[in-house]
């Protein structure tokens, strides 16, 4: 459980950061989650929250809705 909120499902991916497959516990939805590891720089943080910002101005089929931005206070 991550936040007392999201279940995790399974892995979906990994690289630079993590994906997982989770359960919206306020939803009742399935979600993909990404991860950015603790170990992560400022510059990789920072392209984080940009790729973040640039996805919530997307409103398309073909591509991934961002719904939200926070930190994972335990897993």
């Amino acid at each position: 459980m991550i936040n007392s909120r999201f279940k995790i499902i399974k892995k979906l991916g990994e690289g630079r950061n993590n994906v997982f497959l989770c359960i919206d516990s306020f939803y009742e939805k399935h979600f993909a989650m990404k991860v950015i590891p603790r170990h992560a720089d400022e510059e990789e943080l920072e392209a984080f929250r940009r790729e973040f910002f640039i996805l919530t101005n997307f409103n398309s089929n073909n591509i991934v809705k961002a719904y939200e931005r926070s930190t994972v206070l335990e897993i």
